[in-house]
């Protein structure tokens, strides 16, 4: 009886993951930036909802709603951020627009290769120019640091 309760469970835990990868792991970020939104906006009421933490050497403490969206942004801000640094006069909301667009697209990206990879298609070139991109990304990313 239990078994059969937890299979049942399981099963519809695991029906949104058997959709397309592409369209999810972007929706999975979008829901992460909603709940982030959501906690920034609680922090009014509940002050202790601090989260401290360090990142590439320097430690901050910020609402657990804006570290959450940092957290999950981090894609964006590694590839833009070095470069916003370099323009000076670009407005805030168009630059957290613009790291909001690469992270999403970094998780199309990635999950269009888990797609590949688990449809297993035999058309290596997409798959090979998939993982250049993503390597050459984070390549980049890294000589911006």
């Amino acid at each position: 009886m239990l078994k059969k309760k937890l299979s049942i469970i399981f099963a519809r835990l695991k029906k949104p993951f058997k959709k397309d990868p592409r369209k999810l792991l972007p929706g999975i970020y979008f829901i992460f930036l909603f709940a982030a939104f959501v906690l920034t906006l609680l922090f009014a009421a509940f002050p202790s909802l601090i989260t401290c933490s360090s990142i590439f050497g320097t430690e901050f403490c910020v609402p657990t709603g804006i570290y959450l969206g940092l957290f999950v942004s981090l894609p964006g801000y590694i590839i833009l951020g070095n470069i916003f640094t370099r323009i000076s006069k670009l407005p805030t909301l168009l630059s957290f627009l613009l790291i909001i667009g690469v992270s999403a697209l970094f998780y199309y990206f990635c999950g269009l290769f888990l797609d590949s990879y688990r449809k297993g298609n035999s058309e290596k070139r997409i798959k090979l120019i998939i993982i250049l991109l993503l390597v050459s990304l984070s390549f980049v990313s890294l000589l911006l640091l």
